[in-house]
């Protein structure tokens, strides 16, 4: 095919039902010479289990979509759906790897965002097809059907002038006029604290200078990453230490002295955002604790690994920010802050 090959990782960890919705946008887009990964986190809802029946067409689960993202998923594909089950990704071999294809692998573990990723980005590294991409795609997003050719005509046409990797124009799934993310975010590389994702509650009908925004990112948001496969073998995979949060801005720092930053106006993603980890939304007022300690925990790991001369403001802005959690009476945020900095190191 002419197209090259794109390597699509998604990755659960139960969200068997989002899983299900954002592959049934996936395989009804445009774009045609993709393989799927969908790597499941050791879930406790047998995400694995149901994913599987799914997709050999002996499970009477219904995407529920709302009404203004139906066409994303209806009409639902015809199951079965050929696809790889694998307990151990090592027994996926390059031979098994064809246009549309879908390997469903068990991670073995619960090993966070960043090496459950690495899973299959270690794969792609030992096996890699010669040109092609990874597009890391989260679970809880779907897609228009354009959204992969848009973001990789984007990405070549900037490749004329440079190396790039590239992100989505990103929309609230439950509100989808409204912008969540344009790419990424700016980050502060002194109180290692990222800010709102670029253009963040815009309206899609505003009048928006997407040259300005391209410029303006320091990080791509996760949710809806597109990267040359050349990116892993020259930069290396996500630092999986971090297990979640920072994973993102650290791998753009130890690669930006060979790739720029864009994203593509026209790559629509839809993202429901936080729906597994209690990530602070649009409708949450508090972070979960589970997103409380690894934003705190990773905020010391990343200065330490990148700016360790800073590392006191790290621990000022933690401080503060439990200060905070505590006049806004949500003491039990306050206190993970507090053992974060008195080094604890796992969440329980």
């Amino acid at each position: 095919m002419d197209q090259p090959l794109v390597y699509i990782v998604i990755l659960n960890w139960n969200g068997w039902k989002d899983t299900i919705e954002c592959i049934e946008s996936v395989f009804k887009q445009n774009y045609h010479n993709y393989f799927i990964f969908v790597l499941d986190n050791d879930s406790a809802d047998q995400s694995f289990n149901r994913i599987a029946d799914w997709l050999n067409g002996s499970s009477d689960f219904k995407i529920n979509a709302i009404q203004e993202l139906r066409h994303l998923s209806s009409p639902e594909i015809k199951k079965p759906v050929s696809f790889f089950k694998c307990n151990q990704i090592h027994n996926l071999t390059k031979n098994d790897i064809c246009a549309g294809g879908l390997a469903l692998v068990n991670t073995g573990g619960n090993l966070g965002f960043a090496g459950g990723n690495n899973v299959a980005l270690r794969w792609i590294t030992e096996n890699q097809n010669e040109d092609s991409y990874v597009w890391l795609l989260n679970n809880d997003t779907v897609i228009e059907n354009d959204c992969l050719s848009e973001m990789l005509a984007h990405l070549q046409s900037k490749e004329k002038t440079g190396r790039y990797t590239c992100g989505s124009l990103v929309k609230f799934y439950h509100q989808p006029g409204v912008i969540q993310a344009l790419g990424g975010a700016k980050f502060n590389r002194y109180t290692a604290i990222g800010s709102q994702t670029l253009g963040r509650f815009l309206n899609d009908q505003d009048d928006i200078d997407h040259t300005h925004y391209q410029n303006e990112i320091d990080y791509i948001t996760g949710c809806s990453w597109l990267l040359p496969v050349d990116y892993l073998t020259e930069i290396g995979l996500m630092e999986d230490q971090y297990f979640l949060y920072y994973e993102e801005i650290d791998w753009v720092i130890r690669g930006e002295k060979k790739y720029k930053l864009t994203y593509a106006p026209k790559s629509i993603v839809y993202h429901k955002e936080g729906s597994s980890i209690g990530s602070k939304t649009i409708n949450r007022t508090a972070p979960s604790l589970l997103s409380e300690f690894y934003m705190g925990r990773n905020k010391l790991l990343f200065m330490r690994r990148h700016y360790p001369h800073r590392i006191l403001i790290a621990y000022l802005v933690i401080f503060l920010q439990a200060i905070n959690r505590i006049k806004q009476r949500q003491f039990k945020n306050a206190l993970i802050l507090l053992k974060v900095l008195l080094g604890k190191s796992k969440f329980k």
